[in-house]
C-alpha cells in the first residue's frame, strides 16, 4: 500500500484546492478513486492469506493445541451450545494483540526511518 499512497501526487491536491475543494473533496473525488484498485487488491490478498494461515494451523494442529483463532471458531460453531460471549472476548484479545503488533512495527519503522543500509 505504501507505493500506492506514494503515487498520489501533491499536484492533485493543489489542483483540487485551486478549484475550491477541501481535503474531504480531494479524498472522495480524487484520492480514493485512484487508490481503490490497490486497496481492493491488497484486501483480497490479505483475505486469502488469512484463510490460508487459519487452514494451515487447523490442518497441522487440529485440536492438539489451543490456538486463538481455532478457539474462536469453536465458540461460535458448537454442536450443543455456543459461547458467544467467550468467543467475543477472545476476538477482542486477538484484536488487541494485532494492534500491539502493528504499534511495535510502526515504532520500529519510525525509529529506523533515517537509517539506511
Amino acid at each position: 500500500m505504501i507505493p500506492a499512497f506514494n503515487g498520489v501526487h501533491p499536484q492533485w491536491r493543489e489542483s483540487v484546492e485551486l478549484l475550491g475543494g477541501n481535503g474531504l473533496t480531494f479524498w472522495c473525488r480524487v484520492g480514493i478513486p485512484n487508490l481503490l484498485p490497490s486497496i481492493l487488491g491488497t484486501l483480497g490478498v490479505l483475505f486469502a492469506n488469512s484463510l490460508a494461515a487459519y487452514a494451515t494451523a487447523y490442518a497441522l494442529l487440529q485440536n492438539n493445541f489451543s490456538l486463538l483463532p481455532i478457539r474462536l471458531q469453536e465458540q461460535f460453531t458448537g454442536d450443543v451450545t455456543q459461547h458467544k460471549e467467550f468467543g467475543s472476548a477472545l476476538a477482542v484479545v486477538l484484536m488487541l494483540l494485532m494492534v500491539l503488533a502493528i504499534g511495535i512495527n510502526n515504532y520500529i519503522l519510525k525509529k529506523n526511518r533515517g537509517v539506511q543500509c
